[in-house]
């Protein structure tokens, strides 16, 4: 799915991005891929897309071997 219009930046690149700098800031990894230095409308999209990529899996009680 393509996120950022002006860039043609899709959901895949974005996932990319975070696997391979999983320690870099939201907006560092939107300015590397160009997201929102456009027109700017795909800058809340792709800060959804971030929160749930980077949000954890909360595992049910059955799976938590902790």
């Amino acid at each position: 799915m393509i996120i950022c219009m002006c860039n043609a930046v899709d959901d895949e690149e974005l996932e990319d991005m975070l696997e391979q700098n999983p320690a870099m800031p939201d907006d560092q990894v939107m300015k590397c891929l160009g997201i929102s230095q456009g027109c700017g409308v795909c800058k809340d999209l792709c800060q959804r897309f971030i929160d749930d990529i980077r949000r954890p899996i909360d595992l049910p009680e059955k799976f938590n071997y902790e």
